[in-house]
């Protein structure tokens, strides 16, 4: 019985960290120049950090080594980057 429910928590923990990743090159494939940033948050969730810089906003999402930067004006995407997403 003890196997059982170690085996279920492992799988369970296992589940839960892999389904939280969403810095995806599955993801950033989805991208598109004039996305609104409401859906560029629904793929990717909340930034970590934005700063405003003059009529941009620059948005970045960070998750272990893996980065995403974004620029909108008039919250439409207009640049954006990665490093070390897979």
């Amino acid at each position: 019985m003890s196997k059982k429910l170690t085996l279920l928590i492992g799988l369970t923990c296992f589940l839960f960290l892999t389904g939280c990743n969403k810095l995806t090159q599955e993801n950033y494939n989805k991208l598109q120049m004039g996305m609104e940033r409401s859906k560029v948050e629904s793929i990717f969730g909340k930034p970590s950090d934005c700063q405003n810089i003059m009529s941009a906003t620059s948005c970045n999402w960070s998750q272990g080594d893996a980065n995403l930067k974004i620029q909108f004006v008039d919250n439409k995407v207009v640049t954006y980057f990665a490093n070390n997403i897979k």
